[in-house]
């Protein structure tokens, strides 16, 4: 018998607050983390970019970890913050500590930076050990680098381990910050819009990047009434950026996931969608959520409040969405105003009252990789 995986802690920091509270009002306001910024070869761009002077306002902590890098500073505020209100330890054989990322300390390419911290933290497995020394973990750390994909990733595995007798607790901690480098990598593939980011509108032009750290705490030992149900990742295998123009990957994880529960689409309430706002992005969604029968359940994308935050996308946007179940609030899609998509989609335009039980959180990424997950409110 598959034992219930409890959500018992969040965590959230992004440019629109310091907790999932506050980012969640902030989402019910319509407020946009999304401005102009310049961090890439003199040119602004759209970004949701961290204000570490408030975090540290809030994260004293932050004031003892100067031979810590901007990343692992943040990963060490938001982990401290949900182990303090699960009351558990990561010194605790039976808890594990995952961490969800695409490129870690990137900035330490910067040679001044390296020189800094040591060229070993530009690796992750650096990374990871020193947020691990940090907390005296007593197992070793866990990371998931599977493009963007990576926070829902993690999450899976993490409900996957907790079905073994190993661990009691996994805290996953994802996030990036955004860097030159990042920015050239996405504007090279033409990818950055010129505007903020419009999910599944007809005039979307690309991504805004953005940062947040998202942290939960998975248990299987202490309960509360929002619940993770493990859910199916693949690779469609089509191209090394662009995704399958039928939503194949999408819709076998999202079918795989469904069977793997026996729930019905019809049982879905909610869909906490990828929706980058790049051309086949969405329209590959909208094939796949079309193919499964669920184009007529609301469904919002986030980006255009936090930015596309890479390797924390899928648990940041998994937290509003546990936040939605609790507060039975679906959030507008902000940027949407008229569906462009070949295949009708029910994007949600306002922020709206509604019960809600049963969510699904679907994520793509470069690579061709795809995973789904099931938020359930008990």
């Amino acid at each position: 018998m598959q034992k219930k995986v409890y959500v018992v802690a969040d965590a959230l920091i992004s440019s629109l607050g310091n907790t999932p509270e506050e980012n969640f009002e902030a989402l019910s306001q319509g407020k946009s983390g999304v401005e102009l910024h310049n961090v890439h070869a003199d040119q602004e761009n759209y970004l949701s970019l961290i204000d570490m002077e408030r975090v540290a306002k809030e994260h004293t902590v932050l004031e003892s970890l100067e031979e810590y890098t901007r990343l692992e500073q943040l990963f060490i505020a938001s982990i401290q913050d949900v182990l303090q209100t699960a009351n558990i330890t990561l010194s605790d054989k039976k808890t594990l500590l995952l961490l969800s990322t695409t490129k870690g300390n990137i900035d330490l390419l910067n040679q001044d930076k390296q020189e800094q911290f040591g060229k070993e933290r530009l690796f992750i497995g650096g990374l990871a050990q020193k947020v691990g020394d940090y907390f005296e973990c007593a197992n070793t750390v866990q990371t998931i680098s599977t493009a963007c994909i990576s926070g829902v990733a993690a999450q899976n595995i993490a409900a996957r381990l907790l079905q073994g007798k190993t661990y009691e607790h996994i805290v996953v901690c994802g996030g990036d910050i955004i860097d030159n480098f990042t920015l050239s990598g996405f504007t090279a593939f033409n990818a950055v819009a010129p505007q903020p980011c419009q999910p599944f509108d007809r005039d979307r032009e690309g991504v805004s990047l953005g940062e947040a750290i998202g942290t939960v705490v998975l248990s299987t030992t202490i309960q509360s009434d929002i619940q993770v149900l493990e859910g199916a990742m693949n690779n469609d295998a089509n191209h090394i950026s662009a995704p399958s123009r039928t939503g194949e990957g999408v819709f076998r994880a999202v079918r795989n996931t469904l069977k793997k529960h026996g729930i019905e689409a019809c049982e879905i309430d909610f869909i906490s969608a990828h929706g980058t706002a790049t051309p086949y992005n969405d329209e590959m969604e909208a094939q796949a959520f079309n193919r499964l029968s669920l184009e007529e359940k609301p469904l919002n994308s986030l980006k255009g409040y936090f930015g596309h935050t890479l390797g924390g996308a899928g648990l940041v946007e998994s937290i509003i969405t546990m936040h939605s179940l609790k507060n039975n609030k679906l959030i507008a899609t902000k940027g949407f105003q008229n569906l462009g998509t070949t295949l009708p989609l029910n994007v949600l335009t306002e922020t709206v009252e509604q019960p809600v039980t049963l969510a699904l959180k679907t994520a793509s990424g470069f690579g061709g990789c795809n995973a789904a997950i099931l938020l359930k409110q008990e």
